[in-house]
């Protein structure tokens, strides 16, 4: 994750990168969907996860009308090196 704060992401925050990376880009209603099946989440909370991750600089948004439309900006490959990485430190 070239040179973030903190190696270490929560199973949410992966999951909702992994939607990202599926998807390409999606809305924060187009990610809550594809979490839907394994973790049902509120609007807020995909909001706030999304928020966050913008905050490290692991994923971006452009406006659309009146809906924000994300994408990762990280690949998967990165964001697991990183991770096994900040383990392998540890």
């Amino acid at each position: 994750m070239s040179g973030r704060a903190d190696d270490r992401l929560s199973g949410l925050q992966l999951g909702v990168l992994r939607a990202l990376w599926s998807a390409g880009e999606a809305t924060g209603q187009g990610v809550r969907d594809s979490l839907a099946d394994e973790r049902p989440l509120a609007p807020t909370t995909v909001a706030t996860l999304l928020k966050r991750l913008e905050a490290r600089g692991l994923v971006t948004h452009r406006r659309e009308g009146r809906q924000f439309v994300y994408r990762a900006t990280e690949t998967a490959r990165d964001v697991e090196s990183s991770m096994v990485a900040g383990l392998v430190r540890d």
